[in-house]
């Protein structure tokens, strides 16, 4: 179903049900891009249900967080993961750029778009947790710490790194000097990131 797309693949082999794993996760429009990049460039033959999944996916706002997992996967395997995850943060930067996000995300310092992450991962994910941890000040260096917490093999380590370059754009885009994020652990359950920033 997936020959030439092992990422996807493994993916879809990692969790329990397969495409109908874990219903109670949804996202808020948080995977069109994803969707859209893929039929531009065309899928090749896929089989169903995977094709009718990505085919509708753009007829509802909310969709299965695992739906939309298999296209940010199919993409990894179709740009290979150095071009996915830049692509990410460029759209993230879009995203963020649009006018009334770039007023104010322009207003708020690094410091509160990261405090302000879980608010807005709540209000466009469901079944998912994402925690801000308290802030580090080490000399001109500020650090803090992001934890996602969701059921069993839901999040791909692929994606975790590529929220990472999500959480980067936004402190670009606040401002930040030198931000830095990464994925510091990826486990079944539970990833924690680190972002960093110069005062």
């Amino acid at each position: 179903m997936l020959d030439a797309y092992p990422t996807a693949a493994a993916y879809l082999a990692g969790l329990p049900a397969g495409l109908d794993s874990h219903p109670e996760c949804l996202a808020y429009e948080a995977h069109e891009g994803a969707r859209r990049q893929l039929l531009e460039r065309g899928t090749g033959v896929l089989d169903e249900p995977l094709a009718a999944v990505l085919r509708t996916q753009g007829s509802d706002r909310w969709i299965p967080d695992v739906h939309g997992l298999v296209a940010q996967m199919m993409l990894v395997d179709a740009l290979g993961e150095p071009a996915y995850l830049r692509w990410i943060y460029d759209e993230a930067r879009r995203l963020y750029d649009r006018p009334f996000l770039r007023h104010l995300m322009r207003l708020l310092s690094p410091s509160l778009v990261l405090m302000g992450g879980a608010s807005r991962w709540g209000a466009l994910h469901k079944g998912s947790r994402l925690s801000a941890l308290p802030l580090h000040k080490s000399g001109p260096r500020v650090t803090g710490g992001i934890t996602l917490e969701y059921p069993v093999g839901l999040f791909p380590p692929a994606f975790c790194r590529a929220l990472a370059e999500t959480f980067r754009a936004a402190c670009d885009l606040a401002h930040a000097s030198a931000a830095t994020a990464r994925l510091v652990e990826h486990g079944s359950t539970r990833s924690s990131f680190e972002i960093g920033w110069d005062r």
